[in-house]
């Protein structure tokens, strides 16, 4: 019966001076038919020397190292060169969004710039549009108020000229009756002529209106003699008006009963006032005439022929 094959051991070291014993481990029990054996075999030590025996372990070592340790070991040993080149990818990607942002910014901007100058400048047209048919309209409803003007003053004309008329029928009829008071109560009568003294003020354009609805007009004063009269029956403390007007058009004072220039005047010292809107005439207590804005209250003094 030939012996079962002897296993190999590994055998531990131990240093002793210049050399490395190897002891052998405890071996397992072998069977009662290789008893027999026990004296051809050998577990003693045996020398090795020491550089082979550290070459030995240092072979064996490594063997027996785990396989994640070795691949720990190999990391350490090679650099690694994935971080630095995630870090330079990502920083690319940042600067390229950044880019791309810009470039939407910008365009957004172009954008809104355009569409509020579109806007500034779509009004300002209209506006210009809106101007010149402003000024067109303009410019008609001045024609036709010139033209109203002019009719209305030949309107006038036609009245005052029957009004006349009609005034010389009534002195003729006058002076064929024996009526004591030709004049109106509260007028007073003065060769063929009634005057009215207000005790009220009105502005120019209502004193007006009050003569003509009483068949009148304001003052008008054609003599010296006609003057004095009314200087004679003024109140001292007031200023009444007179039927005098100033027309810028034709740059000249007009009595506004027959449209007749001036024939006499009794203008104060520095007048009439060139400016200020003092289109209208007015008679201080002492009888001198000066400029006055019409839409001032004053008193007033009607004027017309007698009547029976």
């Amino acid at each position: 019966m030939s012996a079962p094959p002897v296993p190999k051991l590994r055998i531990p070291l131990q240093k002793s001076g210049n050399y490395m014993f190897a002891t052998a481990p405890a071996l397992p029990p072998r069977p009662a038919s290789l008893n027999k054996l026990d004296d051809d075999y050998d577990d003693g030590g045996m020398v090795i020397p020491m550089a082979q025996a550290s070459q030995w372990k240092k072979e064996e070592t490594l063997k027996t190292l785990p396989v994640e340790e070795s691949r720990d070991t190999d990391n350490q040993k090679a650099p690694s060169f994935s971080a630095p080149a995630q870090a330079k990818i990502h920083s690319s990607l940042c600067i390229i969004i950044l880019f791309v942002l810009v470039i939407i910014s910008l365009a957004m901007s172009v954008g809104v710039l355009s569409w509020f100058l579109m806007k500034n400048v779509t009004p300002s047209e209209e506006l210009q549009g809106l101007h010149l048919n402003n000024s067109e309209m303009l410019a008609r409803v001045k024609e036709d108020l010139d033209d109203l003007k002019a009719a209305q003053s030949m309107h006038e004309r036609t009245i005052k000229d029957r009004f006349s008329e009609l005034q010389d029928m009534t002195v003729s009829l006058c002076e064929k009756s024996n009526v004591s008071s030709p004049c109106p109560t509260k007028w007073t009568a003065e060769g063929k002529m009634c005057y009215f003294f207000s005790k009220q003020k009105y502005n120019w354009n209502d004193a007006f209106s009050y003569c003509t609805s009483r068949r009148a007009h304001l003052v008008s004063i054609w003599s010296d003699e006609e003057a004095a009269f009314l200087i004679a029956n003024l109140d001292k403390s007031a200023k009444y008006w007179l039927g005098l007007t100033y027309l810028a058009k034709e740059k000249k004072w007009q009595w506004k009963d027959d449209d007749q220039s001036l024939s006499i005047s009794f203008w104060n010292k520095g007048e009439p006032q060139k400016g200020g809107n003092k289109n209208c005439a007015i008679m201080h207590p002492n009888g001198t005439w000066a400029s006055a804005m019409c839409s001032l209250p004053y008193h007033w003094i009607c004027k017309k022929r007698l009547i029976c």
